[in-house]
């Protein structure tokens, strides 16, 4: 499970992340969850409000200056990277 917390700093981002509703242009297909368990990988995302437990920071910003576009799914088994160029690149746990 990857533990996001966003940034509006770009200096304290590890990436940059555009998270879209058009499912065909998303690189990675998240499933977000709001409690913390045990799942391992970049396809479930629990958002945090502190820093300090978070495995990964991310700041929002537009589809052109993204390093990755996200798009977040309902249910865990439609999570998945849809570019797989990408999934050796970033690691969000």
């Amino acid at each position: 499970m990857a533990i996001i917390f966003q940034t509006f700093n770009f200096a304290d981002a590890k990436y940059f992340v555009h998270v879209t509703k058009n499912p065909n242009v998303a690189d990675l297909w998240v499933y977000p969850v709001n409690y913390l368990g045990g799942h391992r990988g970049d396809l479930i995302w629990y958002l945090t409000a502190n820093q300090d437990e978070a495995t990964c920071s991310i700041n929002l910003c537009e589809y052109g200056q993204a390093d990755v576009r996200v798009y977040f799914v309902q249910r865990f088994a439609d999570a998945c990277w849809k570019n797989k160029a990408s999934q050796n690149r970033f690691r969000f746990r």
